[in-house]
């Protein structure tokens, strides 16, 4: 693969290799698109996060809301122990 780069981002690889950190241009370059990967998954995160919150917006706004109370709280506390036991597990999206 050949890539053409401006001066001024050619400069700035050349910089990073004698700065020690990389120890050739290859290795700055992968660690760049690395980088893009990484921050390319936490968008994707964070649009699904903010697309749940709409979600439970969406159903507040419909009257769907609980408020809550200890005896709520004891009541989710309880329903995970009973899925535990029957061993499921809890969906992906509400894990941390």
């Amino acid at each position: 693969m050949q890539i053409e780069l401006s001066a001024q981002l050619h400069a700035y690889i050349i910089e990073k290799v004698n700065s020690g950190l990389y120890s050739n241009e290859s290795e700055v370059i992968r660690d760049a698109l690395r980088h893009m990967m990484t921050e390319d998954t936490d968008l994707v995160k964070a649009q699904n996060f903010r697309a749940a919150v709409q979600v439970g917006l969406d159903q507040l706004e419909r009257g769907e809301g609980a408020v809550w109370s200890v005896a709520l709280r004891q009541q989710l506390a309880d329903n995970v122990q009973r899925k535990s036991q029957e061993g499921r597990r809890p969906k992906t999206d509400v894990c941390p």
